[in-house]
């Protein structure tokens, strides 16, 4: 059977390969930057498989259907950062550009005519979302997409403390896949005992040392997957020939009748 994909680059398809044999109804993840509750999501495929999980998302937009569609999740209104406070985001409710980098907000509107609109969200480190929402659960996968701030998102991290089996890091600039931006992190993540497996185009992964079963997953390109947007034309499609051929029938009624 081909699954589904939701994500945008079948990442959802290379962690159920890479997280085989854990059970559905212990898996848990967290989304940081979880965006859409579904379209696009690295999270829907497991949400509906039984997982559980904790969504870190400072859009009031994508926040509110998160709340509706994923009871299960701890859902968190805020963004990541390296220390608590209040931090400006650049909201963009009808996409996935939202970013707490001013710079990128300006090239957003300039290059691609996204209104700059400023709200105040509150910030949190990571450590401390994990201290108070998952003490005592292992975490299988995080991952961290958050269009330019990823660097703050992992220095507000303490892996002695969690340690997710699976990273999955965006590594370019927003639309802007030929910029790298994993420098500036990814030697944090190496320190904290993770080991590079791959970038995918638009992320980097890593898997924590302690966890060397994991790492033939990642050796050899994902298949057998359809991705959710094709899925969508499908239904689409059918609906329309049913559509179509009601109409075939309906005309096939009026000219018997008339006849």
């Amino acid at each position: 059977m081909a699954w589904t994909s939701w994500s945008i680059n079948r990442e959802d398809i290379l962690l159920l390969r890479a997280l085989q044999g854990v059970p559905h109804d212990q898996g848990f993840y967290i989304d940081v930057g979880a965006n859409h509750p579904t379209f696009d999501s690295d999270t829907r495929l497991f949400y509906d498989s039984g997982w559980r999980g904790m969504n870190v998302e400072p859009s009031p937009k994508w926040f509110k259907m998160l709340v509706e569609q994923r009871p299960r999740d701890v859902n968190i209104h805020a963004a990541a950062s390296d220390k608590a406070g209040t931090i400006t985001l650049y909201d963009h409710p009808e996409g996935g550009l939202g970013t707490v980098k001013e710079e990128f907000a300006n090239r957003h509107v300039t290059e691609f005519n996204v209104p700059k609109r400023g709200i105040e969200v509150p910030a949190y480190t990571l450590e401390w979302l994990c201290d108070r929402y998952i003490k005592q659960k292992p975490v299988h996968f995080l991952k961290i997409d958050v269009e330019g701030h990823e660097e703050h998102v992992i220095r507000g991290m303490n892996f002695n403390k969690c340690r997710p089996w699976i990273l999955c890091v965006e590594a370019v600039e927003p639309l802007k896949v030929h910029i790298p931006t994993h420098e500036a992190w990814d030697h944090l993540l190496v320190e904290a005992g993770y080991r590079y497996m791959l970038f995918d185009s638009l992320n980097r992964w890593y898997v924590a040392e302690e966890h060397p079963e994991r790492f033939p997953a990642f050796a050899y390109p994902t298949d057998d997957f359809l991705h959710w947007s094709y899925s969508q034309r499908i239904v689409d499609l059918e609906a329309r020939v049913r559509e179509l051929e009601a109409n075939q029938r309906t005309l096939l009624d009026t000219s018997a009748t008339q006849s």
